[in-house]
């Protein structure tokens, strides 16, 4: 049995499932160990492209790095890589980073991976599940490596509400002229066009008083069996309380999903 190393990573489609359906994909032959939290970085090399979600995982096989390489060209394949030009957009891409302290220099494969000392999306992943494994070419350890990586862009994927609401407070706006509603229009392709799907829109404008407004209209209209979403800004103690259905605020939970929904399919971050 040998312990490999994995970088993985999407940029198309609903980057959090394709990542989810290469963990399993890897359950069913190999023993996963460990899988780092996700994050979500800058693209590198060709940048004219969606933002990346990437997480790190160490899994346990009895196969040769060779047949472990064809193993994973495979599982790409099978959640719908496609092949565009190097360094593009990509539904998927797993790559070996270490296998151990073995060295492996060929055409097909080389191992460590070569790039691995550059991208912060794969250091830093590793060093949540492996500080201490020791490079074996430079023979430094892997949080040491990712003390010396640039972090200009790289936010770790929330897994809590709590979590949720510090990404959302360290995410750096847009900058005012790069507002486009085509932007807004794409979001709401890759989300099914749900504005489709609902009724009436009431757009409440003014100085004071739009929120007070609001929830009266909101009221009149439960109160005549109507069913009432809204969204009001800004909060007082909880952003939550931006969004309202019949009169109940949304769950942690659900605001927790529907963010990671978001992020996953749609969401820009400069």
């Amino acid at each position: 049995m040998a312990e490999f190393i994995l970088s993985i990573g999407s940029n198309t489609g609903s980057r959090i499932e394709n990542i989810k359906k290469a963990i399993e994909g890897l359950k069913k032959t190999e023993s996963v160990k460990k899988i780092s939290p996700f994050y979500i970085t800058f693209p590198m090399y060709y940048t004219n492209q969606p933002y990346f979600i990437n997480c790190a995982c160490i899994i346990e096989t009895k196969k040769d790095p060779f047949s472990l390489l064809g193993k994973l060209k495979k599982l790409e394949k099978d959640i719908g890589r496609t092949k565009t030009f190097k360094n593009g957009p990509r539904e998927i891409d797993i790559d070996i980073v270490y296998c151990e302290n073995i060295i492996i220099n060929t055409e097909t494969l080389k191992i460590p991976h070569p790039e691995r000392l550059k991208r912060i999306f794969v250091l830093k992943p590793l060093s949540d599940i492996a500080p201490d494994f020791i490079d074996p070419q430079n023979g430094k350890k892997i949080k040491d490596l990712v003390k010396k990586i640039s972090k200009d862009f790289i936010l770790k994927v929330p897994e809590t509400y709590d979590e949720a609401l510090n990404f959302l407070i360290s995410v750096r706006p847009r900058e005012k002229n790069d507002f486009k509603t085509s932007y807004i229009k794409d979001a709401l392709k890759n989300l099914g066009n749900p504005q489709k799907r609902i009724g009436k829109i009431i757009h409440i404008t003014g100085s004071v008083g739009k929120t007070s407004i609001a929830h009266y209209i909101s009221k009149i209209l439960i109160k005549n069996g109507k069913k009432v979403a809204l969204y009001t800004s800004p909060h007082i103690e909880d952003l939550r309380e931006r969004i309202i259905y019949n009169n109940r605020m949304i769950s942690k939970k659900d605001f927790l999903e529907n963010l990671l929904k978001g992020m996953s399919r749609v969401l820009c971050i400069y």
